[in-house]
C-alpha cells in the first residue's frame, strides 16, 4: 500500500509538468504533494513531508492569486536569476 502511495504521487506530480493551464499544474501539484506527505508520514521520512508541506503551501498560495483573479504567473520564469 505504501508503495501505491509513492507512485500515485509521483504520476500526479509528473503529469501536473504536462497541463498546459496553470491552474491545472497547481491543482494536479497540490494532489501531488499531499499525496507525498501521506507517503512521507507512511515512512516515517521527514524530509519529504517537510519539503511536500512547503510545496502544498506554495501551491495554495498561487492558486489563491488566481482564484483572486490575480496574474496566473505572477513574476518573471526564474526570479532568483537575472
Amino acid at each position: 500500500m505504501t508503495q501505491l502511495l509513492g507512485f500515485t504521487a509521483s504520476a500526479l506530480v509528473i503529469s501536473s509538468s504536462t497541463m498546459r493551464s496553470i491552474a491545472w499544474l497547481r491543482t494536479f501539484g497540490l494532489i501531488g504533494s499531499m499525496t507525498f506527505i501521506t507517503y512521507g508520514v507512511a515512512l516515517a521520512a521527514w524530509p519529504i513531508v517537510a519539503t511536500n508541506v512547503v510545496t502544498t503551501a506554495v501551491h495554495l498560495h498561487r492558486l489563491r492569486a488566481i482564484a483572486d483573479g490575480g496574474a496566473s504567473d505572477p513574476g518573471p520564469p526564474f526570479p532568483f536569476f537575472p
